[in-house]
């Protein structure tokens, strides 16, 4: 896409890295219905701990796996704007600079939308279900 693409791009109007993950945004995007269609169907599932192995070991992946469906269902509540960001920031690793220019928005919604989508999936998750 970004090869094919490649004379749209106007270093006037920004740096590549963000013009790349702009590009991978849009194309994220076209699978946002079967991605939500996805963390609603595992918010379903009930998640059971596996029985036996090394008790001390698994602890930690009986909590991760009792969370799933809550943190898939948090998720599935985002807006367009609050997972876009959310995921070039946790996942991309870009700066609130970088996720502006590579959305198209303010620096200042960009932190807005970050706030919002982390509170969100904060009060979605059941704390007491984490700790056991």
């Amino acid at each position: 896409m970004a090869f094919r693409d490649r004379d749209r791009f106007d270093p006037a109007r920004g740096g590549l890295r963000p013009w790349l993950f702009g590009i991978a945004t849009n194309l994220m995007a076209r699978h946002r219905r079967q991605e939500t269609r996805h963390y609603r169907a595992l918010a379903r599932v009930s998640a059971e701990p596996e029985a036996g192995g090394h008790e001390d070991s698994v602890v930690d992946s009986v909590a991760a796996q009792r969370m799933k469906p809550q943190l898939a269902k948090a998720l599935a509540t985002l807006n367009k704007g609050e997972r876009d960001v959310i995921t070039l920031v946790s996942l991309g690793q870009l700066t609130h600079q970088e996720v502006a220019e590579a959305l198209g928005v303010s620096y200042g919604t960009v932190g807005s939308r970050l706030s919002r989508a982390r509170k969100k999936i904060n009060d979605s998750l059941d704390q007491e279900a984490f700790h056991g």
